[in-house]
């Protein structure tokens, strides 16, 4: 659970330096000057980057043993239609999985959003709505690390259902909060507790599924659980938020859509297998 949870927690960590440069940048130009070249500022700071993604690729060792293109395309096929058999024994980690990470993602994704939805929907100035992402990112990364290392000692199930239980119960009162009061305080302070709530919630699902499936077909199930979650809840939760503040002119739309796929996650949490080595005897 530790050792996956460097996986998010290093991702928000990416989320938390591009919070710092925004509100850097926020802070030193004007809404035009962003709008017309502070922008790009970013992006070439981003750009930076390159240089030691490169490095690093050519640096790792190939995992793969040496063999023609001709052997790999074969076994690329086989491995196909053998995940696709194997897979069919454990459909019902597969599904519970899907939806597991469904409710993960609308939530990362509506997190996400708060900074669009302070911008477009409270019409807070860039400063303020570019502080989002320091406490998304901040926060996040420090409690995905804790749940990966709460979850290894005492469970994925505890963990998973009591952080997402309490962050079901918390989204409406949050939104609420912020929608109402609509200062800073409020908007800062009801996105900590969900993201954190969120961050606890999020490492144990997938630590879940990784330890339910069989090695021989992990990796590619694995990646498909996963990657169906992401382009398909990832890819529309902002338009769906957008859309619905749209449609019903109601500034807590957002809230709704992520509550309702949070209790989907939950009914799903409590429907999983434990399958922690310090629960189960494995260890």
């Amino acid at each position: 659970g530790l050792y996956l949870s460097m996986q998010f927690a290093t991702q928000d960590a990416a989320t938390l330096t591009a919070g710092i440069v925004a509100v850097t940048l926020a802070h030193f130009l004007s809404d035009l000057e962003l709008q017309h070249w502070g922008w790009r500022a970013a992006m070439l700071l981003g750009a930076s980057i390159v240089p030691f993604g490169l490095v690093l690729r050519r640096a790792l060792p190939e995992t793969l043993p040496a063999a023609g293109e001709a052997a790999r395309a074969q076994g690329a096929a086989r491995g196909a239609l053998t995940l696709r058999r194997q897979l069919r024994p454990h459909l019902r980690i597969a599904v519970l999985g899907l939806v597991m990470l469904m409710a993960g993602t609308i939530g990362a994704y509506t997190i996400g959003y708060m900074t669009t939805y302070a911008l477009d929907t409270l019409k807070f100035p860039a400063v303020i709505a570019f502080g989002v992402p320091i406490i998304n990112g901040g926060f996040s990364m420090t409690f995905e690390a804790l749940s990966g290392w709460i979850a290894d000692r005492i469970g994925r199930k505890p963990v998973m259902i009591a952080a997402q239980a309490l962050l079901v119960l918390s989204i409406f009162p949050c939104y609420w909060a912020i929608e109402h009061f609509r200062s800073p305080a409020a908007l800062y302070g009801a996105e900590t507790v969900m993201v954190i709530l969120a961050a606890l919630a999020s490492v144990p699902p997938i630590v879940a599924i990784t330890e339910q499936l069989p090695a021989s077909i992990r990796s590619g199930a694995l990646a498909t659980i996963y990657a169906l979650a992401i382009s398909i809840f990832g890819g529309t939760t902002q338009f769906v938020a957008k859309g619905l503040i749209t449609l019903s002119g109601d500034a807590l739309a957002p809230a709704y859509y992520w509550t309702a796929a949070g209790v989907l996650g939950l009914i799903a949490m409590l429907l999983v297998k434990e399958s922690a080595p310090a629960r189960t005897g494995a260890a």
